[in-house]
Order: structure tokens, then C-alpha cells, then sequence
């Protein structure tokens, strides 16, 4: 992962933000990174391990699509965290991935 983010700054892309979600409590694990190509286009690029994808697209994604639709303040929202979070739970964290793709948010106008 680390090398796949030096590698795209080193094709220039600039990186924006880094969000290492491989923790304890996160209801989606994972790595989401956010480019900008040099035309000014930003773009997504997730990270995963084999059982991070899986549970990312099988399991908790239908529930992140009703979470977006419900509107605030519905009891059921934390309810459904609640289980994305179990879910997520049993998914081992890579050796090394904190020290290797700390998070990261590009200050304005740098």
C-alpha cells in the first residue's frame, strides 16, 4: 500500500488525504486514499485485504447504503453501526500498515 502511494506521487499525483481505517471500532477497515491528478481531477483509491473486500462489498455495504438514506437523528442509525462494526471485528490487521500508511490530510494551500 505504502509503495503503491509513492509510487502515484511519483508519477504526480498529488496526495490529499490518507484515511487508515484498519482499527479497532471502525465499522468499514480498510485504506482510502484521495488523489489529485495534475488536470485538478480528484479520485478515490481504496486498499484492501482479500477479507477487508469482502466484508466491505458482501456484508456492511448494503447497510451503508441504508445508512445514507435515512435521515438524522433515526434510531436505527447506531443500531446498524453498531453491526457494521461487528462485522468488521474479526478482519486482522495487516503487519507494519500504521507505520506504513499513517493517516494524512494536505493542509490548504500547500
Amino acid at each position: 500500500m505504502g509503495k503503491s502511494i509513492a509510487e502515484l506521487e511519483a508519477a504526480g499525483y498529488t496526495k490529499v488525504q490518507v484515511s487508515n481505517t484498519f482499527t479497532n471500532g471502525a465499522p468499514c477497515k480498510g485504506i482510502n486514499t484521495t488523489f489529485r491528478a495534475p488536470t485538478g481531477l480528484e479520485f478515490e483509491v481504496q486498499f484492501h485485504t482479500p477479507q477487508s473486500f469482502d466484508v466491505k462489498q458482501n456484508v456492511n455495504h448494503p447497510l451503508y447504503e441504508l445508512l445514507r438514506v435515512l435521515p438524522k437523528g433515526d434510531p436505527r442509525i447506531a443500531e446498524i453501526r453498531d453491526g457494521m462494526i461487528r462485522n468488521s471485528a474479526s478482519i486482522p490487521t495487516p503487519e507494519g500498515v500504521a507505520q506504513a500508511v499513517p493517516n494524512y490530510r494536505k493542509q490548504q494551500g500547500r
